[in-house]
Formats: C-alpha cells, structure tokens, sequence
C-alpha cells in the first residue's frame, strides 16, 4: 500500500518543462522574471543587439524579429556589406513555455533562427519585453555570466536577449509587413540551400 501511494506521489507531481529549466539557469546570474503574456501583449519589433546604454555593440550584424498581431513573423538581418534582408517569416503562437516560431513553406533555406523563445524581463525593469531563445541562446548567455553569480548576468542577458523596441499596433501592422516585404524579402539572395539547424 505505501508503495502504491509513494508511486502515485511520484506520478502526480508536475514535471519541470525544459523552458523552465532554462529559465532557472539564467535567474541564477541575474535577477529576471519568467512572463505569462497574450500574444497581443506580445507583438512588437524586438531587437538584437538592444539599444541599451552601458552595452557596447561588437555585432557588425543587427537583427530584428516583428512579431505581428494577425500571428505572422519577419526576422530580418542588418550586415554591415548587406541591406536589411528577410531571412525567416512564418507563423508565431504563444505556448505554456514562451513563444514558438514556424517557418513558412517559401523558407526553402535554413534561417538560423531559433525556433522557441522564453519570455523575461529583468525584475528592475517592469514594462520590459526580452525574448531569449531558449537553446542556443541560453548556453551563449551562460558562457558569457561566466561563474559568479550577478557578476557579467545582466550585460551577458543584454547581448543574447531580442529586447522589444516598440510595440506593433493592429492599425498599422499591414503597412509594416508590407513595406519589409517590398524592401527586404529576397528569396533569390538564398538559392536552394537544405533547411538544416533549429
């Protein structure tokens, strides 16, 4: 009997979610909470590297994720030698775990985008929107916190996280995605290479 007690003790306890996980090793540098938003709350332009005082921006690339109301995406990228240049759009929802991405069927390449978001902000920090990619960018950021806890977290946050710059209204979303779209979306740039990564 206490077997089978113990056995429905064990079988019954939530199991952590892997986001969550993530999200543990990152407040353990910096003080960050985990958010729970709408996709309405969400939708905005996020930026990499974010424009935050104190950050020096080493990147030559610059790039922006639009997180439309309707539920579509654009990722677009910035090179120094390159002109802004759609490397990903699709479809985006909000999951338990944070915000997932799905590439259209006209993203033929691989667009070396993560596919799974953690939502954050930095607890100092209450109208904050950042999103963390929750695989490659969480080992990035733990390579870069280096070991002592609080020490590098937040400036290691800063140059991981798409930090949201504005918040995109339903009004003007349609002018938005299509201008990006007239501007920036050159599928030909890319060819026919295999969808490979995330």
């Amino acid at each position: 009997m206490i077997a089978l007690v113990c056995l429905v003790f064990l079988v019954s306890r939530p199991v952590p979610t892997q986001t969550f996980e993530q999200f543990g090793r990152i407040r353990s540098h910096v003080a960050v909470e985990q958010l729970q938003a709408t996709s309405a709350e969400i939708a905005g332009v996020y930026r990499n590297p974010p424009e935050e005082n104190g950050v020096a921006d080493t990147s030559s690339v610059k790039t922006a994720l639009y997180l439309f109301p309707d539920g579509t995406y654009l990722y677009v990228e910035k090179v120094l030698a390159m002109a802004p240049t759609i490397f990903d759009k699709g479809t985006w929802r909000v999951s338990v775990d944070g915000v997932e991405l799905r590439s259209g069927r006209d993203v033929t390449w691989n667009p070396d985008l993560e596919r799974k978001f953690l939502i954050l902000r930095r607890s100092a920090h209450p109208e904050e929107f950042l999103l963390v990619g929750a695989d490659v960018a969480v080992k990035r950021f733990e390579r870069l916190a280096g070991g002592v806890a609080g020490e590098n977290g937040e400036s290691a946050l800063l140059i991981v996280a798409k930090q949201r710059k504005r918040v995109i209204e339903p009004a003007r979303a349609m002018k938005v995605k299509d201008y990006l779209m007239r501007k920036a979306w050159h599928p030909e740039r890319f060819g026919d290479a295999p969808r490979t990564g995330f």
